[in-house]
């Protein structure tokens, strides 16, 4: 049995995919230790994991307030240096054999530098390839802004005085590239099928491609299923746990389908309340806070979403063509991706309008977005999801 300690990144799209690993780790007799925010302590500990918090501010916005997104790679920065020099002893105390963390956490990567330990890189996203910001042209353009700039400089000096800091304390100092995509340095654990992830074969052997880590057991929440119509097609619709609080966009959503066919289920997210669009939500909308969102997926006909990494790995996994309309470039370049590959369609924020969603959606069901949708599902499916992650793992403590 080996001791694993991982560190996690707060963000739902983070965690999600490794709640599989850690209980596929667990039924492998293999200890995990998983630092990470306390709010996601329940899910952890209901994985098999040995739960610890961050228990700083740092690491505890993160999961909950949009806003810190802007400054991520200087919060990113400090955490480094908190966790280094406040946490480091405790870590080296519990004689770990690998250290994992997420790809936006290079503290676990330091760390392991530090005590000598080999280290696996866990990637809730695309493995990054600089080539492929070209795939958010057009869906994420940012107008030049001189206060814009100017914060970037500010950001990137305090970045670089965080750096000699850690240096003058005699630890390494995290790349610059490694706080936004900080790589194992045994392995890297991408959570797609290698025909979704753009460039590729650019990658080296280290980096592997294992497929959409789903647990069906994080499905379990309250839903009406008895609602659901068997004789209508199910779109539905979520914008995940981050940026969801445009009531604009759900008003969208009421008009373009009130008249439809569709049986739409629309996931709130957490963002806001059901009970301020209850009145307001046409009789063939499911309004929900949190939704279960595999199984509904097992049965759409098409989906709407931010393009957040996860959802649409869980989409193109049951084989449903996708409208993504994203807010952060992360999730333009994975909209982008979709279109490419011909599973989906992408709208900007800007151009959202009952007309346009409805048009979208009903374009998905054509034969072109349908089938090449069901190539993909049949494809990911033999990836082997978090099996395949676990015997990377396996291997490297080998």
């Amino acid at each position: 049995m080996a001791k694993i300690a991982f560190f996690g990144f707060p963000a739902f799209g983070h965690v999600n995919p490794t709640l599989a690993v850690v209980e596929e780790l667990r039924n492998r007799a293999h200890e995990v230790v998983y630092w990470c925010s306390h709010s996601f302590a329940e899910r952890l500990e209901a994985a098999g994991a040995d739960f610890r918090s961050y228990g700083h501010p740092l690491l505890e916005e993160l999961s909950v307030t949009p806003e810190n997104i802007n400054r991520l790679p200087l919060t990113v920065m400090e955490a480094c240096q908190w966790f280094l020099t406040d946490c480091l002893s405790s870590v080296r105390d519990e004689a770990f054999d690998l250290i994992m963390h997420d790809s936006v956490a290079p503290w676990g990567k330091l760390t392991a530098q530090v005590l000598g330990l080999p280290s696996i890189a866990s990637v809730s996203t695309f493995a990054f390839h600089r080539r492929m910001l070209g795939l958010a042209r057009g869906l994420y353009d940012i107008p030049f802004s001189w206060s814009r700039t100017m914060t970037k400089l500010k950001t990137l000096w305090r970045i670089r005085s965080v750096g000699r800091a850690l240096r003058r304390q005699d630890f390494p100092s995290p790349a610059m590239l490694d706080l936004i995509f900080a790589r194992g340095t045994a392995a890297s654990l991408v959570y797609t099928w290698p025909g979704f992830q753009p460039f590729a074969d650019s990658f080296g052997p280290d980096v592997h491609f294992v497929g959409p880590s789903l647990q069906h057991s994080r499905d379990d929440v309250d839903f009406p299923f008895k609602r659901l119509d068997p004789r209508r097609p199910l779109l539905y619709i979520s914008l995940g746990t981050l940026f969801n609080r445009e009531s604009d966009f759900f008003e969208h959503c009421f008009q373009a389908f009130a008249s439809s066919d569709w049986q739409v289920v629309l996931t709130l997210g957490g963002g806001l309340d059901v009970e301020d669009f209850e009145q307001q939500a046409p009789s063939n909308f499911i309004l929900c806070r949190y939704a279960p969102q595999l199984r509904l997926l097992e049965g759409a006909k098409a989906a709407i979403t931010r393009g957040g990494m996860n959802t649409v790995n869980e989409c193109l996994y049951f084989g449903v063509p996708a409208l993504a309309i994203p807010f952060l470039s992360e999730q333009a370049v994975v909209a982008g991706r979709l279109v490419q590959v011909g599973a989906g369609k992408a709208l900007k924020p800007a151009q959202v309008d009952p007309t346009r969603l409805r048009e979208a959606v009903e374009a998905l069901q054509q034969p072109h977005y349908l089938d090449k949708a069901r190539q993909i599902r049949d494809s990911m499916r033999r990836t082997g999801g978090y099996r395949a992650a676990c015997d990377v793992i396996e291997a490297c403590l080998g």
